[in-house]
């Protein structure tokens, strides 16, 4: 083999490398979005269960405004037949 050779097998040894450093940047990379993408979802789920529990105490607070509205009414109603 001659010099010119072994330059070019020189300079194809380090395109190697640098595709070799490009693709486990590229992995790492691709893991640390995937991690992040799984942190993500389990706060979204986090919150989804909080959003359904304040629906649940909402709709429990709806139903106790009623209850008591109509409580108050039957109590007003009492009031008013009493001072008949």
């Amino acid at each position: 083999m001659n010099e010119e050779s072994f330059e070019i097998i020189e300079v194809l040894k380090g395109k190697i490398t640098d595709l070799k450093n490009l693709y486990l940047k590229t992995i790492s990379e691709k893991e640390r979005l995937l991690q992040e993408k799984i942190e993500l979802s389990r706060r979204n789920e986090e919150q989804l269960i909080q959003i359904a529990d304040l629906e649940k105490k909402y709709k429990s607070l709806q139903f106790a405004q009623a209850v008591t509205g109509t409580a108050e009414s039957n109590v007003a109603a009492r009031e008013r037949l009493m001072v008949w």
